[in-house]
């Protein structure tokens, strides 16, 4: 490509190649007065220098060095014009820590001019002791300092403005949100070109979740969430289901996230590892020692499980608004007239918040009775709940069967090529 220059940039590498001269000049000086000493003449003060009077005093070389240095710097201050390429130049010689600080709040920067994203906001110590219920797959990335009103803003982006990818940014700032009131950012592992999103071909489905619920005994509370999320899965940018099962019993609150891929299971980085770098402004690590979750995960989705006829699932809102209302409080179902609950907090994202479900021991019968605090309640039909259940399994069912019917139509074709490929040999053999 041939190249060619604004007046700017030819007036920008006139000006580079003089200072490199300057430069060059500013060396050769600084040679011939400091020259290199024989060796134990070093406090010799008889050694005379190309630029010495031949008084047998030496000139003491501190104060030139600094100014030869100091003419450099304003040679570069004054004379080299303020383009965006001396900007980086500059930047580029700092510290490399300070540039990761500077790189993810341009990435942030970037991902909000450009619009394909949405964000949450949460105060860092609810992050902290709840990440699970923010960014499932990612923990929290920044220490909890407990300083007071230091909140965190979480970057998602999005692929046609309705999936959500594993490209997750966050951002940790005091009092209301501004540039300069960062106090630190974090950036994942996972980023995805626009060509790599392509058209999405996985339904959300939460069947594993309800399986693994019917294995979960003597839960206070129990319930499940979950999202399609574009992932990596050995390099390769795939649409995914995320569900999140999470619950508290007598040894405390818990959790575990499935995530698969049509029929395939998925093994990502643990949640900690999702992260590539947490940076403070300074360029030092915001990373938490330790994490400060409350939700301990285990093992609670298995292969194995079958759908059980022990505990009953409720959708927990009828509509999004009252989801937005209830982000981050406690809500309960149970069946009408029975002390038994269910007991769990919403997820303060309110995607996950509107697809929140609810798992209570079958003990009672009629309509389950879903409130939260007094703020609201309504009564939910047992028929109605159940019909979601067998929806839910019916539309996992039909999307198995597509799956079988895709790979039963790639089959085909390959066959109807073979034979294709078949009958062009033999017909050339014929010829021949």
């Amino acid at each position: 490509m041939e190249n060619t220059y604004t007046s700017a940039e030819k007036l920008l590498r006139d000006k580079m190649n003089e200072l490199t001269e300057n430069v060059d000049c500013l060396d050769t000086i600084t040679a011939r007065v400091f020259p290199t000493l024989p060796a134990g003449a070093e406090d010799d003060e008889y050694i005379i220098t190309d630029l010495e009077v031949v008084t047998g005093r030496s000139r003491k070389g501190s104060f030139l060095k600094w100014a030869a240095i100091a003419a450099a710097i304003v040679l570069c201050i004054f004379f080299v014009p303020k383009s965006g390429a001396v900007n980086r130049f500059f930047y580029n010689m700092g510290a490399p820590s300070d540039r990761s600080f500077r790189r993810i709040t341009s990435a942030v920067e970037r991902m909000a001019a450009d619009g394909d994203y949405r964000y949450i906001d949460v105060p860092l110590s609810r992050y902290a002791a709840e990440d699970i219920l923010v960014t499932p797959l990612f923990s929290c990335p920044f220490e909890d300092t407990g300083r007071e009103n230091v909140n965190v803003r979480i970057y998602i982006r999005q692929e046609n403005d309705s999936v959500d990818t594993a490209e997750v940014y966050a951002v940790e700032y005091a009092g209301n949100y501004t540039p300069d009131s960062i106090i630190a950012a974090a950036e994942p592992v996972c980023t995805f070109s626009d060509e790599e999103l392509s058209a999405l071909d996985e339904q959300f489905r939460d069947d594993s979740a309800y399986k693994a619920a019917g294995a979960v005994a003597d839960a206070e509370g129990l319930a499940s969430t979950g999202s399609v999320c574009y992932v990596r899965d050995g390099g390769k940018a795939v649409p995914a289901n995320v569900e999140l099962l999470y619950g508290s019993d007598s040894d405390g609150s818990f959790y575990d996230i499935y995530v698969s891929s049509g029929d395939k299971k998925l093994e990502l980085p643990a949640r900690e590892k999702m992260w590539k770098a947490s940076v403070y402004a300074n360029g030092t690590s915001a990373f938490p020692e330790e994490s400060g979750s409350r939700y301990e995960r285990r093992e609670l989705f298995t292969q194995s499980s079958d759908i059980s006829s022990e505990r009953s699932g409720v959708y927990v809102f009828e509509d999004n608004s009252i989801a937005a209302s209830s982000l981050g409080k406690e809500v309960k179902a149970s069946f009408k007239g029975s002390s038994s609950a269910s007991v769990a907090e919403v997820p303060l994202d309110r995607v996950l918040a509107s697809r929140m479900r609810l798992f209570l021991p079958d003990s009672g019968t009629g309509n389950i009775v879903v409130s939260c605090g007094n703020d609201w309640h309504y009564e939910v039909p047992q028929s109605k709940t159940a019909e979601a259940e067998s929806l839910a399994k019916e539309q996992a069912e039909i999307e198995k069967n597509r799956k079988a019917a895709e790979e039963a139509a790639k089959e085909q074709a390959e066959i109807e090529k073979n034979i294709k490929a078949a009958e062009e040999a033999a017909k050339e053999n014929r010829s021949n």
